[in-house]
């Protein structure tokens, strides 16, 4: 009788167990939901629309015009705009609530490819500039165009130690993360001359990431990563096939100067 007592007690532990896993492995997940139908019109509106050099917003000191909007049609490469104006975004959600999500801070497309051609001196002040210490937030995401054909993402992760890759079609990014970890000893040693930096405890890992089924998506795959990323689901639950959803709310999460959830 006492045995099959305890057997009992285990049993209900098990599930409650295996259901508090479920509850937070939900938390974690996300489904890409379509627009609604008023909102999806408004973005076919745009897509059809031949004014091309019509100014649709500004913000972050970006200009989006109905041509950037366009490159956000299926079958089509994002721009430096869409991108650009997607993460500055990303940065303003954190930097607004600070007391939900982890500190972040996104680098301009135009970044990596600028610290890999002209050295460190060319972007010393960037992060500044915007009145970021990169030392002290948890992420800094940089996103890296390879040979101007490809959109992957590096990131500096001070919340795990680590320098992280991810990168829609499986590339390595060794060197990508050996020039970030560089950058930052010497923007510590800049910003804070007190004290010796040490990055070596940082690991450098590519990290697995849903992955794209063409050549045109990686991109979207970019922005939603950092969007996943930014608010700590550490659970990339999105795919291919979500891809024409995702593309159609950046659309209108840029034309409205807000990120959906």
């Amino acid at each position: 009788m006492k045995l099959s007592l305890m057997r009992e007690k285990r049993d209900k532990e098990q599930q409650l167990l295996r259901k508090t896993e479920e509850e937070e492995k939900s938390k974690r997940i996300e489904i890409v939901t379509p627009l609604p139908e008023d909102d999806l019109d408004g973005v076919m509106d745009l897509w059809t629309r031949s004014d091309v050099d019509t100014k649709i917003i500004t913000a972050f000191r970006i200009d989006v015009k109905i041509h950037d909007l366009h490159t956000l049609r299926d079958g089509s490469w994002l721009n430096d705009t869409v991108i650009d104006f997607y993460m500055s975004m990303v940065t303003e959600r954190s930097k607004t609530n600070l007391d939900k999500l982890p500190s972040c801070f996104v680098f301009s497309t135009h970044f990596f490819t600028t610290l890999e051609n002209k050295g460190y001196k060319t972007v010393a002040r960037w992060a500044k500039r915007k009145g970021v210490d990169v030392t002290k937030v948890d992420y800094v995401f940089v996103p890296i165009n390879r040979v101007n054909t490809h959109w992957c993402l590096a990131v500096i992760n001070n919340k795990e130690k680590r320098f992280d890759f991810y990168d829609s079609m499986s590339g390595a990014g060794s060197r990508a993360l050996e020039l970030l970890k560089d950058y930052m000893y010497q923007q510590a040693a800049d910003m804070h001359p007190e004290v010796e930096a040490n990055y070596e405890d940082y690991k450098e890992v590519s990290l697995k990431c849903p992955q794209q089924q063409n050549s045109y998506d990686c991109g979207v795959f970019v922005c939603k990563m950092v969007d996943v990323l930014s608010r700590d689901k550490d659970i990339m639950s999105f795919s291919q096939k979500d891809m024409p959803n995702i593309r159609r709310r950046i659309v209108h999460e840029i034309t409205h100067n807000e990120l959906l959830t």
